[in-house]
């Protein structure tokens, strides 16, 4: 009691240090995990389903997750690449990619989507029969006419499988005056000729990139 005491007085008098008071937490459980899943191919279609050479085929994919965004898709033939390409899409990706395999009969089309994580996926498989059959148009004239001496008015399209203007050729009396090389489909323009004198044969000849050809006259009298 006395040494107690005055142990007590000498703390007092000159300080005492004390060692420092050690706390134990329990271990923590149920600690929620960063989640980075793979990216998802939501959908494979074909614009024509069946088509003659060539189709359209449309890639939805998306990623979710903390590092949620797609780096790279590649678009397999028969398990050749057709198309690749690469990011950043973003975590959603809407994509069109024309195939024109060059062969008759079924084909096999699957994707393959990366994301930033290194995360891969394969989409289910898209079978389409080509028929190898012509399936594009010839050109169409939708006018061809004088606005007033001198000057033409065309106006052309080109639809079908394999759409698109190659070469527009306007002739006078059999000689050519005039080739124009359009971009695209479609084309309109006012076409200045010179005045003609007497009787003038015109001709409109137009080529797409199909190689088939549309042609019309126009007579000046």
């Amino acid at each position: 009691m006395k040494k107690a005491l005055m142990t007590g007085m000498m703390c007092a008098f000159l300080g005492c240090v004390h060692a420092p008071m050690l706390t134990v937490l329990p271990e923590q459980k149920n600690v929620l995990a960063i989640e980075d899943p793979a990216p998802v191919v939501r959908q494979l279609y074909a614009v024509p389903l069946y088509p003659g050479r060539e189709t359209t085929i449309t890639i939805l994919a998306s990623d979710t997750g903390y590092n949620a965004g797609i780096e790279k898709l590649i678009l397999y033939e028969n398990k050749h690449i057709a198309w690749e390409s690469d990011g950043p899409f973003g975590s959603s990706v809407f994509n069109q990619v024309k195939v024109v395999p060059g062969i008759v009969g079924p084909v096999n089309y699957y994707v393959e989507a990366i994301d930033r994580g290194g995360n891969e996926v394969l989409s289910d498989k898209l079978t389409i029969n080509f028929s190898g059959a012509d399936l594009d148009e010839p050109p169409r004239i939708s006018n061809f006419e004088f606005l007033r001496p001198g000057v033409l008015w065309i106006k052309v399209i080109d639809r079908g499988e394999f759409a698109g203007l190659e070469m527009i050729v306007i002739s006078e009396n059999d000689r050519i005056i005039k080739e124009i090389k359009p971009e695209g489909s479609s084309y309109a323009d006012m076409i200045l000729i010179g005045k003609p004198s007497g009787k003038t044969v015109y001709k409109l000849q137009v080529f797409d990139t199909a190689g088939h050809e549309t042609q019309e006259t126009l007579v000046w009298e």
